[in-house]
């Protein structure tokens, strides 16, 4: 038996060949084209805004909860409960006003900084006019209490330069005197009681509302939010934009039910101490209540959103904004980049990049609940997983092509069987070049043709002879070299290692002198000889060639001393001494004329015998 045979030897150059090498460079290209594709549609396209929505929700959503709700914000709520409580004393919603003006002198008496509606008073209640003349009366004695007002989309409006002046509560401010925008104005109270400001949903890109907005712009004239009204009143701070990043809070605010704080009015009961405090009124009832999606809730009640905002400004801890776009998906995607470049392990890479995600992810929830500040851009860490599983598909699909290549090029040496179970093995190690102790036959085709034999017949005769012998090749394991000019090399044991490779090359010669004789019989050719060698020893196997042909072969003086010993067979078998000596099966070797060859006996030759059995 031979000894360990397979060597590798270090190398930078593929295994497949400098064809290869160029096509790994073409699919080497594509993850920094995708990477650049990715940055650019990011920005111009805002390809990953749904993912940049969705990592600022889950921050302010995660942050809110170590955030609990000040108390200096009291939500009054009308919710369906109230809705049955009420009904005895008001009937059925919506009620008469006048049950809001009993609230409004006992919240009065109580000593509340503040009181704000998230309810609209656009409509008249002609059937009841005078429980809208006493809640008329009881906002006009008031001046601590703030409506909301709505600015439409649609319509031609009232005139901005004339509100401006019977409005003043609103703060309305502008130059222009013909400008007009649509209202929804609180027409049940009087003009001089306006005092309040815009109440309108403001939705980023996706739907949900993030942001509060402190001020409108109609042509050159501004409006504030009603939240911004009562920052202003109250000497709170707020920001010089007309947009503010709402810092959300966990839903604990101090609440109350509108029909508890009635019954507590209306029966003289003593209130809680809110003094100092603003409260909010708000319907939160099904079917009544305006509600819109936020990181909090997909639908929110508005009275939480003007809660929030109101408590930010009240705090000064609205979130400011850093632009982290597209630095972070650069710096991700360019060092993905480089440890691709540089040939680190995919583990190594995924490992960094969890590494790297968790950081910068830490450090944005440090940053959002101690700093206030609200990282825009995070979904470069989108980008960079992106790119890290394009890579990989790249991978697989280059590995893939790479797999096809080899398949297509193995099955010209070897049995389809054989490629089947190499292709399945890592490809760098198919083909890698390597030192082997190989066993060799060499098969050339001798004798004269007959002159009859017309050159077409004769060389379909050579090439059905080297066909059927490169069968005999592949049916035993071995590896066709060449087959070319009427001469045939095989190996045995590359390029993966094999048992009993002398055994198997000596009856793969033997095995051709059989098809020779078939063959003989079959086109009428007694003349035709096949001269074969079998040697053995050290040999270098890889892929010999130039790009435009490529075979795998041996180099060294191995195949070539096969050869010179195939002139020498006379139509037999020969093999080398050291082969004789390594082969398990004794063949009945014959001592050649020549010094180191034995023939072997290939007419009627029976079963190779073990070596040392009798005969």
């Amino acid at each position: 038996m031979p000894e360990p045979c397979l060597r590798e030897i270090p190398t930078h150059e593929s295994a497949l060949g400098t064809g290869m090498n160029k096509v790994n460079w073409r699919w080497q290209l594509l993850t920094p084209v995708f990477a650049l594709l990715l940055v650019l549609a990011d920005q111009s396209d805002g390809l990953f805004n749904r993912l940049e929505f969705a990592i600022q929700n889950f921050f302010l959503h995660a942050v809110s909860n170590q955030r609990p709700a000040p108390d200096s914000i009291v939500q009054v709520r009308i919710d369906a409960g109230d809705l049955d409580a009420m009904r005895p004393v008001a009937g059925d919603y919506p009620w008469p006003r006048s049950v809001l003006a009993e609230v409004l002198e006992g919240l009065e008496a109580a000593g509340v900084r503040a009181v704000v509606f998230d309810m609209f008073f656009n409509e008249a209640d002609t059937f009841r006019a005078d429980s809208d003349a006493l809640f008329r009366d009881s906002v006009a004695r008031h001046a601590n209490v703030y409506v909301p007002v709505l600015l439409l989309h649609e319509g031609h409006g009232a005139s901005l330069f004339r509100l401006q002046h019977l409005a003043p509560g609103l703060h309305v401010e502008g130059g222009l005197p013909d400008a007009y925008a649509p209202f929804l104005l609180p027409l049940v109270l009087k003009p001089a009681s306006w005092r309040g400001g815009l109440a309108n949903f403001l939705p980023d890109g996706d739907g949900v509302g993030r942001r509060y907005q402190l001020r409108d712009q109609v042509g050159h004239w501004r409006l504030p939010s009603v939240a911004l009204r009562v920052a202003q009143d109250l000497g709170w701070p707020y920001p010089a934009e007309d947009t503010m990043v709402l810092n959300w809070y966990r839903p604990n605010w101090v609440q109350i039910p509108f029909s508890s704080l009635y019954r507590a009015v209306d029966q003289h009961q003593p209130l809680p101490n809110w003094q100092g405090k603003v409260v909010v009124f708000g319907i939160t009832a099904p079917g009544l209540e305006n509600a819109h999606p936020t990181p909090m809730l997909r639908a929110d009640p508005s009275l939480n959103i003007l809660s929030t905002a109101l408590a930010d400004l009240h705090q000064g801890d609205w979130l400011h904004v850093w632009p982290a776009r597209p630095w972070v998906a650069v710096f991700f995607v360019l060092g993905l980049l480089a440890a691709i470049w540089m040939g680190a392990a995919m583990r190594q890479i995924l490992l960094g990049l969890i590494l790297g995600t968790g950081l910068v992810a830490e450090g944005a929830y440090l940053l959002l609940l101690h700093g206030h500040i609200l990282l825009i851009g995070l979904s470069g860490l989108g980008i960079a997983w992106t790119l890290l599983f394009v890579h990989l598909f790249l991978v697989y699909l280059q590995r893939r092509t790479q797999r096809h290549l080899l398949e297509a090029r193995l099955q010209r040496f070897m049995d389809p069987r054989r490629v089947s179970a190499l292709a399945l093995r890592p490809i760098d190690d198919v083909l890698r070049p390597q030192y082997a102790q190989v066993c060799v036959v060499v098969a050339m085709l001798d004798g004269e043709w007959p002159e009859r034999l017309a050159a077409s017949r004769a060389l379909e005769v050579c090439n059905g002879v080297l066909k059927r012998l490169n069968g005999v090749v592949f049916s035993l394991g071995g590896t066709l070299l060449t087959m070319d000019g009427g001469e045939l090399s095989a190996a045995w044991n590359i390029p993966e290692e094999s048992m009993d490779i002398e055994c198997r090359a000596m009856e793969a010669a033997l095995t051709m002198h059989e098809v020779l004789r078939v063959v003989q019989e079959e086109f009428g050719l007694p003349s035709l000889r096949l001269n074969v060698a079998v040697h053995s020893g050290q040999a270098l196997a890889g892929m010999v060639g130039t790009e435009l042909r490529q075979d795998y072969s041996l180099g060294g003086m191995l195949l070539q001393q096969a050869r010179r010993m195939a002139f020498q067979a006379e139509g037999s078998v020969v093999v080398s001494a050291p082969l004789r000596q390594s082969c398990l099966m004794d063949y009945g070797f014959v001592p050649c004329p020549i010094s180191g060859l034995f023939r072997v006996q290939v007419s009627g030759r029976g079963q190779g015998r073990l070596k040392g059995a009798p005969r």
